[in-house]
């Protein structure tokens, strides 16, 4: 399963490479659908 689009906490193009341990996935979407959402953001109803 590929995800239509991932968005991630931070800019994997441009952070330090030591940064990028701590990247995650804030939330991702399949086939038009939330499929993942950050809980911390999912309290905040932002993409809803």
């Amino acid at each position: 399963m590929a995800a239509d689009l991932a968005l991630l906490s931070q800019d994997i193009l441009t952070v330090p490479a030591q940064a990028l341990p701590a990247t995650r996935s804030v939330l991702t979407v399949v086939d038009g659908e939330i499929v993942f959402e950050d809980p911390e953001l999912a309290a905040t109803g932002q993409f809803k």
